[in-house]
């Protein structure tokens, strides 16, 4: 059994197997060299992002994640960080929060966030570090990243204006 903050990674194992043979003789023998690599019991991923923002500008950012591991999650927290200050949430914060709740596997939630782009931004990917906190199904609070999230923003709005023609003279109403 791996520990809730084993990495994903792989861990060389090696043990003694003890077995009868054909003679009903108890065996030995060494085993070296396994590798084994821990399944994540949360993976949250990334489905969807809805960008709506334009450099210079602010808009809602819709952002879907799914719950992909085998377990259910219980009073659920999602924080989300911006990576850059050229994007900002809310009132200007870098980092947004959600009560997520009860989330369970294989569910879909969709988050609103109001997203403003700096004047200096530009068009490409603003990346964002996201962090769940929850209980798991024994009570015990544990945090888990998700996968890469990142924001690209509109093209910068522009309002353009022209007169035609006009009757009205300086001067007149």
């Amino acid at each position: 059994r791996f520990s809730e903050t084993a990495s994903k990674t792989s861990y060389s194992v090696g043990g003694v197997m003890e077995y009868m043979n054909e003679d009903g003789q108890k065996r030995t023998t060494e085993i070296n060299g396994l590798s084994v690599q821990p399944i994540g019991s949360v993976d949250i991923s990334t489905v969807g992002v809805d960008e709506n923002t334009p450099i210079g500008g602010s808009g809602i950012t819709n952002i879907t994640l799914e719950n992909e591991g085998p377990n259910d999650l219980q009073n659920a927290n999602l924080k989300l960080t911006s990576n850059s200050n050229a994007l900002l949430f809310e009132s200007g914060s870098p980092t947004t929060s959600f009560s997520v709740g009860e989330w369970d596997s294989g569910d879909s939630k969709e988050f609103n966030l109001r997203t403003v782009f700096s004047d200096d931004s530009t068009k490409s990917d603003y990346s964002i570090s996201g962090t769940v906190n929850y209980d798991n199904e024994d009570d015990i609070s544990n945090s888990v990243e998700t996968d890469s999230l990142s924001i690209k923003p509109l093209d910068r709005q522009k309002v353009e204006a022209s007169v035609k023609s006009s009757d009205l003279r300086e001067g007149e109403e």
